[in-house]
């Protein structure tokens, strides 16, 4: 992912055996890397921050990771609708 990727972003779920996002980070080689243990707020950011017409956001991890991003991202996106 360093290769191809134009951020690297790093975070951390509250799991005992996690690994720190710091140390993660500092495993990559990545000129443009982003460090933030609160993992909600890192996915709004970069979601907010990002140009859907020529770029995309991929979001690795754990399977529980995954499954808690989901939940999270489906959760907002319920409330979204609620609103209109």
């Amino acid at each position: 992912m360093d290769k191809v990727a134009y951020k690297m972003c790093f975070t951390e779920i509250s799991l005992p055996r996690r690994a720190q996002a710091k140390l993660l980070a500092s495993q990559s080689q990545h000129s443009n890397i982003a460090v933030d243990e609160n993992w909600q707020r890192l996915v709004i950011e970069e979601l907010e921050n990002l140009d859907e017409s020529t770029e995309v956001l991929i979001i690795t991890g754990s399977l529980y990771f995954i499954a808690e991003v989901r939940q999270y991202l489906l959760s907002r996106t319920e409330g979204k609708k609620d609103n209109f």
